[in-house]
């Protein structure tokens, strides 16, 4: 009897076990279905464009990036100079796969992560993003180039506005580092369509299976996103480039069998507040580990945030309506003309293909530092960055708002005509319209003294908002504080501040 409860009771719980697994199964399956549904009519709503290769199964992917011809190759090398099995060594590379090779979800990216992004970004910042430079340099685009965009590298806020400021026409991908393969990070990034990468790895094998996934992404059409200084900058100005991902890509027009060009597209980002500011000059002071960034470092900026979140939210919904800018001021981006690989290899008659592996890395470092010197132009100038700017050329430790203000008319007219994105928001609706009725007053030739007169009091106007604005943020950086009632003049009270800020867009400070 007891043997037969037993078996009674082993199969209700049996056929309850089955029954919850099909029940799961079988919601989770209708769930993911509705999902990416939902993310592909977001998509084809929009008339956005994603990559076809970013759909093809993990499996897939892995299975072409081991059909590499000199991978085997590589594999049996490594087997014999370690002493290590084959299988085991193989088994090594399918692992590494798994860590590199992404899952994308549309519904991932465009409903979950896209809205988190916007929400962050826009309590924090008031967001400015060059929308017409964007599409007039995706008109410049090739139809069948392979695409790459290229970024400076201020804040660990970057993967994500640089991810919001592409969402309305691309999805690219990015190389993460070895922070992000924590739960649930690594899930997200991997829907995102992230890969990773581990830095500092000196595995010659390691490096040969990502360069070949690299380098198979590109051949297939995938966008990517590529932040060449490695790591945050700890001083305010552009870093070197290191060539890692660009060195994958760039290899590739040493193969005679690919024939695409690649195109490189400069983008520029600035903020006139970067969360990670103090703790970033701190580790330049101090001679830290400049250029790695850690989890820690980065939950530190998101943490920044959310510690803040409540009274961002009230605060910057309190300056939307008055019309002001957010809490933490301009996060710009600007987009530069794509630039050709194979237009720069031939105007400088260079054939990868002959060349050894240091000659070629060599020229790749000569086009890694052209990018460098694009991106450079591009940063925008938030008022933040100059007001650092006119301070800290002068030199002074103090100086007088009325010269200030007549310093920045000038500096100001200066970038402009240098080509620099100046970022205005909200609170300049009233110089950019002047701005606009002077170049239509111009077009109708009215009397050239009316309109000096009237340029002059626009870009008046101007200096005065960006004075107010970068005097407001840098005054909260205690980088300057300002004396009398009403204030009349300012103080430098911390110049490794001021200058961070200011190199974003003059490298000779």
């Amino acid at each position: 009897m007891d043997v037969q409860r037993f078996l009674t009771t082993t199969a209700w719980v049996v056929g309850g076990i089955v029954t919850y697994e099909i029940i799961r199964s079988a919601i989770v399956s209708r769930l993911a279905r509705r999902m990416d549904r939902a993310g592909s009519d977001y998509v084809s709503s929009r008339n956005i464009r994603l990559d076809r290769y970013k759909f093809a199964s993990r499996a897939y992917v892995k299975q072409e990036v081991l059909n590499s011809p000199d991978l085997g190759q590589a594999i049996d090398a490594s087997a014999k100079e370690t002493g290590k099995p084959v299988e085991r060594v193989r088994a090594d590379v399918d692992s590494w796969l798994d860590e590199i090779v992404p899952a994308f979800n549309t519904w991932a990216f465009y409903r979950f992560g896209f809205n988190i992004a916007r929400l962050v970004l826009n309590f924090a910042f008031e967001v400015i993003i060059d929308r017409r430079a964007l599409e007039r340099v995706q008109k410049k685009i090739p139809p069948e180039a392979a695409v790459v965009y290229v970024f400076n590298h201020r804040s660990n806020a970057d993967f994500i506005i640089a991810s919001y400021a592409l969402a309305s026409s691309i999805a690219i991908s990015y190389a993460v580092g070895e922070w992000a393969r924590v739960w649930p990070l690594d899930a997200l990034f991997r829907r995102f369509g992230a890969y990773f990468v581990r830095r500092g790895f000196r595995n010659p094998l390691y490096h040969l299976v990502l360069s070949r996934y690299v380098q198979l992404i590109v051949r297939r059409g995938v966008s990517q996103g590529v932040f060449p200084e490695g790591g945050l900058t700890r001083d305010g100005a552009l870093r070197e480039p290191k060539l890692g991902i660009l060195e994958y890509v760039a290899s590739l027009k040493a193969d005679p069998t690919f024939q695409k060009d690649v195109v490189f597209i400069p983008v520029g980002i600035n903020y006139d507040r970067v969360l990670e500011d103090t703790s970033l000059i701190a580790e330049a002071k101090g001679g830290g580990s400049l250029g790695k960034d850690t989890l820690a470092s980065r939950l530190a900026t998101g943490w920044a945030i959310c510690r803040k979140m409540p009274s961002m939210l009230v605060v910057n919904s309190l300056r939307a309506a008055a019309g002001r800018t957010g809490r933490y001021g301009y996060a710009a981006v600007e987009f530069g003309d794509p630039v050709s690989l194979t237009s720069w290899l031939a105007t400088g008659k260079i054939e990868l293909g002959g060349l050894t592996t240091e000659q070629r890395r060599e020229h790749i470092r000569k086009f890694a530092q052209l990018l460098m010197a694009e991106i450079a132009k591009l940063i925008p100038a938030t008022p933040a960055t100059v007001v650092a700017d006119v301070i800290a050329r002068d030199g002074a430790k103090e100086m007088a708002l009325e010269d200030l203000r007549d310093k920045l008319v000038d500096r100001l007219a200066e970038l402009r005509a240098g080509g620099r994105h100046i970022a205005q928001g909200r609170e300049f609706a009233s110089v950019i319209a002047g701005r606009i009725r002077l170049s239509e007053d111009e077009d109708a030739e009215r009397r050239p003294e009316l309109l000096l007169e009237e340029r002059a009091f626009v870009a008046a106007d101007e200096a005065d908002l960006t004075m107010r604005l970068g005097l407001e943020f840098l005054g909260r950086r205690k980088a300057i504080r300002t004396e009398g009632q009403p204030a009349k003049r300012l103080l430098v009270t911390d110049n490794d501040m001021l200058r961070f800020y200011a190199r974003s867009i003059d490298r000779t400070l």
